[in-house]
């Protein structure tokens, strides 16, 4: 039976977007460390099915923690997720080196959480809908050399970019866009979620491509592509 116990850091931020996320609804509890010492004690006292740990804030520090619970033998396999400041490259670069599960950028968008948990977990998500659009997108792992494509669908956590270059999944890339009626362009990091390649065809209705998930909006960019969604008609 799939244990149901989501473990945080004492943090305002995570607590409000994962109180009235689908967790709460299909039964999970959430669990709040006060301090990075008792992160560790709760995960070996309770277990839980996920962490979901701060960087940088004092007795906090989750990127010492994450690598202290992945050096252990017992509780290595602990999924761990590493939440750090937007536009900190080098926090996040060294984070990766933990060995964390992924890696969220602040200010904390619901949506997102909600997909890296899930993607974490192996959860199908059901939230969030995706809309069908067509709008031009750089995309690219160096972000001086970014490639011209398409965006073919897009919703809150992410889009599906049609290119010819496709990356690995996990790969960080950059995107650069300007949605439709907007004039301020967004830009922002992305991680590849899935890949349409055309030997191994995941979805058929779709050309080749990626799937890339949104890692650091900001509030006013995850705030026009959310207005962007809820004008479209949605595609499940």
């Amino acid at each position: 039976m799939l244990r149901k116990k989501i473990l945080l850091t004492d943090d305002a931020e995570l607590l409000q977007a994962l109180e009235s996320s689908f967790f709460r609804r299909v039964g999970f509890t959430l669990l709040v460390a006060d301090s990075g010492e008792r992160v560790f004690e709760m995960i070996e006292e309770q277990d839980p099915v996920l962490a979901i740990l701060t960087v940088g804030m004092p007795d906090r520090q989750g990127d010492a923690i994450c690598r202290r619970v992945k050096k252990d033998a017992i509780l290595r396999s602990t999924p761990i997720i590493l939440v750090v400041d937007a536009g900190r490259e080098d926090v996040a670069s060294f984070c990766r080196e933990t060995g964390c599960d992924d890696i969220l950028c602040r200010p904390i968008d619901s949506q997102q959480l909600l997909t890296a948990a899930c993607r974490v977990l192996n959860i199908v998500e059901r939230g969030g809908p995706r809309v069908e659009t067509r709008f031009p997108v750089l995309c690219g792992r160096d972000p001086r050399k970014l490639q011209p494509s398409w965006v073919l669908n897009i919703n809150a956590g992410g889009l599906f970019v049609e290119i010819d270059r496709l990356h690995p999944v996990n790969t960080l890339v950059t995107l650069e866009f300007t949605l439709p009626g907007h004039t301020s362009s967004i830009r922002c990091k992305g991680r590849v979620a899935w890949v349409n390649h055309p030997e191994w065809i995941k979805n058929s209705s779709l050309p080749s491509g990626m799937g890339i998930q949104f890692l650091d909006l900001t509030e006013e960019a995850a705030l026009a592509i959310r207005e962007h969604v809820e004008k479209k008609p949605s595609d499940g």
